[in-house]
């Protein structure tokens, strides 16, 4: 095979130019977008929350032992201050008084709710768990527990909470992002080399993914790839070939009318014309059926109506009459009916260039299909054209050999297919299956 074919229509399988490679950039560009978010989130964490409170803590820290020694006298007086003392005690002093719990100890907060002193150790009998407790030495004054809240401990540890599992979750991205992205890398690198030609190019990815699935459909559309090129080529070797023929007639026609006029030279000419029309309309057919978006709309045909008008319009001019057989109920399939009389055409036609006293056709319905046997008592085909005998340009003598490929291709536009079938008797037997509607 030509290693410099191109893939017409694939621009996006140009290199430097793939939806792979765009994916890849776009997930590296999501995970630093969430390694900065992170990080600023941390700054944020810090900046906004640890930061002031460690500031304010250690502030009321160094300003604490005159507060709690103005306070110890009220303390020790009461059980529990108050509410409008409390108030008062926020207006003035910015610190507030509230029970802990026990008879004579109290608790001392800021303004915010938040504790005068960092974390200490949780006593027995405190009333509320989740409350960190210490006490504190005041002169002239018993000791006194002093609380820090569990909302200011769980911002704390919550920003380690963030730190672990943001962690957590980067280290869990690259470990599952590192190998799907080295698979997206391989099919990257092959889907660059076939846009460059080489369709042999194997695709070492395998996985039953998304990533896995993506390496099928390309393994499988490089096949067929390789299968259409390789049709081409044939196609057109065998078209160059099939073409050169009657064109060298009419060169050496043209040759010899220059040397003396001829009316029969004139009837051969013309004679070629024809067969070069109906070589030319049968390739354009034949290109025409391969693509699917140049087929015609479906309707409903009567397959056994169809066979029978074209069996009759095929022993015109002393051919043999077909002889019909089968079921003889309408057979409805849907299609085009012109393509289908052109497939049944082509089957009597290839029928009458060989057989020799009879051809004979059956039709029945099987499970969701309607079958049409055709069979002769000619020669049969040559072993060694069985295999390609629905090739474009392969016959086994007369004719341009497009017609059994042009109409297997009719019965695949149709969902159903055409097959050679050897007859015992050593003729040839065809077998066309279409669904029935």
């Amino acid at each position: 095979m030509d290693s410099n074919h191109t893939l017409p229509g694939l621009p996006f399988f140009k290199p430097g130019s793939v939806v792979i490679r765009l994916l890849i950039q776009a997930l590296v560009c999501v995970g630093i977008s969430l390694g900065l978010a992170i990080a600023g989130l941390f700054a944020w964490q810090w900046q906004a929350v640890s930061k002031p409170k460690v500031n304010e803590l250690e502030r009321l820290w160094s300003q604490g032992h005159s507060r709690f020694h103005r306070w110890s006298s009220f303390f020790e007086r009461t059980k529990g201050p108050p509410k409008r003392r409390i108030r008062q005690a926020n207006k003035r002093s910015g610190l507030k008084v509230r029970p802990c719990g026990r008879s004579r100890e109290q608790v001392v907060y800021d303004k915010m709710g938040g504790a005068l002193l960092q974390m200490g150790q949780q006593p027995k009998g405190v009333f509320q768990p989740h409350f960190l407790v210490f006490r504190v030495l005041l002169e002239n004054g018993p000791p006194r527990a002093v609380c820090l809240r569990a909302g200011q401990i769980r911002d704390s540890r919550r920003l380690v909470a963030v730190v672990v599992i943001s962690t957590s979750i980067l280290l869990g991205l690259l470990i599952f992002i590192s190998p799907l992205v080295l698979r997206l890398r391989r099919i990257e690198q092959a889907v660059a080399s076939l846009a460059e030609g080489h369709l042999q190019t194997p695709i070492h990815v395998e996985g039953r993914d998304i990533v896995g699935r993506l390496a099928d459909g390309l393994r499988a559309m490089t096949t067929r790839l390789r299968s259409l090129f390789d049709a081409r080529k044939r196609f057109s070797d065998a078209a160059s070939h099939e073409l050169r023929t009657p064109l060298a007639r009419l060169a050496a026609a043209l040759d010899l009318m220059e040397q003396r006029p001829d009316a029969g030279l004139v009837s051969g000419m013309r004679a070629d014309v024809q067969e070069l029309n109906e070589l030319v309309d049968e390739m354009l057919l034949l290109s025409r059926l391969e693509d699917p978006q140049r087929r015609g709309q479906g309707q409903a045909v009567d397959l056994l109506a169809l066979v029978q008008e074209r069996a009759h319009a095929s022993s015109r001019g002393g051919r043999l009459l077909p002889q019909i057989s089968g079921e003889s109920t309408s057979m409805m399939v849907v299609g085009d009916r012109r393509l289908l009389a052109r497939l049944i055409d082509n089957l009597l036609n290839n029928a009458q260039r060989f057989a020799q006293e009879h051809i004979r056709l059956n039709l029945r319905r099987e499970a969701g299909v309607v079958v049409l046997l055709l069979s002769d008592d000619g020669p049969g085909v040559r072993k060694d054209l069985v295999g390609r005998l629905f090739d474009p340009f392969v016959s086994g003598g007369g004719g341009s050999g497009l017609g059994l490929a042009i109409a297997q291709e009719i019965a695949r536009v149709h969902d159903g297919d055409l097959q050679y079938r050897g007859d015992a008797s050593g003729g040839a037997s065809f077998r066309l299956q279409l669904p029935i509607q």
